[in-house]
């Protein structure tokens, strides 16, 4: 796991026989019931290269996540679901893919370690023709953030590698020139963020921005997803322990 779910995924993948292969995150749990509607599902038309359910998170409610033609980044959907739906982006978190077509287009990044994979992988099955189907009436549920104890080494990693992710995905499918500008945004605008939060002592948000403006700076330099840096990490933690001893 420490080199990435995905890269497990598809390590398994390589050994599948069967037209359909289940993808289930260590937090989340799905019924007999719902696994057997997506598997009529996606037998019903062979164009249909993945179905997923709803996802119930724990805190959130049902909550569905969506994502423009061609676009790269899914927001969570403000506006009511009623019955199946074609759709650009669904969540690996629970999904049945076909076999032939993820074997086909090379299964998951690998070069991703974690967040943002399956808007990639999302990307590029619809970029192939090929249809992702969401079936709100069946839910899985998804423990989420409650599934580990939330800790500002385990902030940092979450948001330093969600925006390497996200900027090696714009690198990727749009570009270098691109996503270098959007790194550069993003550095701007991070880095007085993190002063402010540091001067006002507020320690959640003094480490998302400043784990944020790394992963930036880290993509900008060359580096590669973090994954585990001890000695780095403890620096972090010193930090935000001094903010809260002044406060």
């Amino acid at each position: 796991m420490k080199r990435g779910y995905r890269r497990a995924v598809n390590r398994g993948l390589a050994s599948v026989n069967t037209p359909f292969v289940l993808t289930i995150s260590l937090d989340a749990k799905i019924n007999l019931k719902a696994l057997n509607n997506m598997y009529a599902v996606g037998k019903e038309d062979d164009t249909v290269v993945c179905v997923a359910p709803g996802l119930y998170t724990q805190g959130q409610g049902l909550e569905f996540w969506v994502m423009e033609p061609g676009e790269l980044r899914c927001i969570k959907a403000d506006f009511e679901i009623g019955g199946h739906f074609c759709t650009w982006f669904t969540s690996g978190t629970v999904a049945s893919y076909r076999t032939e077509a993820l074997k086909e287009i090379g299964g998951f990044d690998e070069n991703i370690f974690v967040y943002n994979e399956d808007c990639e992988l999302s990307y590029r099955l619809t970029q192939s023709g090929y249809s992702l189907i969401i079936l709100p009436d069946f839910k899985a549920h998804h423990i989420n953030s409650d599934s580990t104890r939330r800790s500002v080494r385990l902030n940092w990693r979450k948001d330093w590698n969600y925006a390497w992710s996200i900027l090696y995905l714009l690198k990727k499918h749009k570009g270098l020139n691109f996503a270098r500008k959007e790194a550069i945004s993003l550095v701007l605008e991070r880095a007085p963020k993190a002063n402010f939060y540091f001067c006002t002592l507020n320690v959640q948000r003094l480490t998302r921005n400043c784990a944020t403006f790394m992963g930036a700076v880290n993509f900008l330099i060359g580096k590669n997803p973090h994954r585990e840096n001890k000695r780095r990490e403890k620096i972090i933690s010193s930090l935000n322990i001094a903010v809260i001893i002044i406060s």
